[in-house]
């Protein structure tokens, strides 16, 4: 089968508000080329940080960040092709015109898109998703490649598909960092955006009771589910499609939500209109850049910060109302 391979050209900066927009085009599986990733692996002395590693990037010098989205080469894709070209166009207008309310540099906000086959994409990043430690007792691997387990690890499979969440990336790390710093042994926790599902199995690694996972995009609740199985953890996760902005009622004793920062100020607005029990939650996905606006907007709401942790580029945070 053929894709249509879209980049879109932007800067780390840019990143954040190129992605939210393809959301609002009910797109949500992107891929990101950062300039600022590669030069962390060319400086990591301790061997690399990222599963995701192809050699031939770490030879490129760009500095444009690439966000990369695929469809199927069909008369629906080309039509969501064009889509995504026209939105980009306006985004920039919006940025000339400054109608944000903040300053942001987003590059060029080119649209290249080009005919590539499936099963090279699909090949391409299997051969370089390798096993990966996300925090001192916890290695995810892909379900194609064998891994001898040590005294007290604990190993989850992931085959994630086109869905986000493999350990590669700052945000899941964090993410899992702060979900194994709370006491979760015995708790329910409820993972927001739960993509491959990796959240969503590490809490019940770590003792869990019950585990719910919730996606806007049915695929990725498919490749969620599959997850769980793998794991022998069905009985515990439960994945479901379900988008947050019209409420959940699902009572948990943790939420956890690795999303972007304009995605987690709505979600906590949301977490606070439902009712008086609210309970800690765990927020990862917020740049650097937009820490303190996330931090201030979350004060005024009556959340308290908990918890800061950072990593490159990307902050996550532990709060409670």
């Amino acid at each position: 089968m053929e894709l249509i391979k879209v980049t879109i050209y932007t800067t780390r900066p840019g990143t954040e508000a190129v992605t939210a927009s393809l959301f609002q085009l009910s797109i949500y599986e992107t891929e990101i080329e950062d300039p600022f990733d590669l030069e962390t692996i060319r400086n990591y002395k301790d061997g690399p940080i990222f599963d995701y590693l192809d050699v031939d990037l770490l030879k490129k010098d760009d500095e444009e960040v690439k966000v990369y989205v695929y469809f199927k080469n069909d008369d629906e894709g080309r039509r969501k092709v064009q889509e995504v070209k026209l939105h980009m166009m306006s985004l920039k207008s919006k940025e000339m015109e400054g109608c944000f309310d903040f300053k942001v540099d987003l590059g060029r906000l080119y649209v290249k898109d080009e005919i590539i086959r499936s099963e090279d994409y699909e090949n391409n990043w299997k051969k370089n998703f390798h096993p990966v430690r996300i925090i001192e007792n916890l290695v995810v691997k892909p379900t194609w490649e064998d891994y001898e387990e040590k005294d007290g690890e604990l190993v989850m499979e992931i085959d994630p598909e086109m869905a986000f969440g493999t350990g590669s990336h700052e945000t899941t790390r964090l993410s899992m960092k702060l979900l194994s710093d709370v006491d979760i042994k015995d708790k329910t926790v409820l993972d927001i955006g739960t993509g491959s599902g990796i959240l969503s199995i590490g809490a019940a690694l770590l003792g869990a009771k019950k585990v719910y996972g919730i996606d806007i995009d049915e695929e990725v609740v498919r490749v969620a589910r599959g997850n769980a199985e793998l794991n022998n953890l069905s009985h515990i996760i439960e994945i479901s499609r379900r988008d947050f902005k019209e409420g959940f009622n699902i009572k948990a004793d943790i939420i956890v939500a690795n999303l972007m920062a304009d995605l987690v100020v709505d979600l906590c607005k949301i977490i606070k209109d439902q009712g008086e029990d609210e309970p800690p939650v765990i927020l990862s996905g917020i740049i650097k850049e937009k820490e303190k606006e996330v931090k201030d907007a979350l004060t005024n709401m009556g959340y308290s910060i908990l918890k800061t942790e950072r990593e490159g580029e990307w902050t996550a945070l532990i709060v409670k109302p």
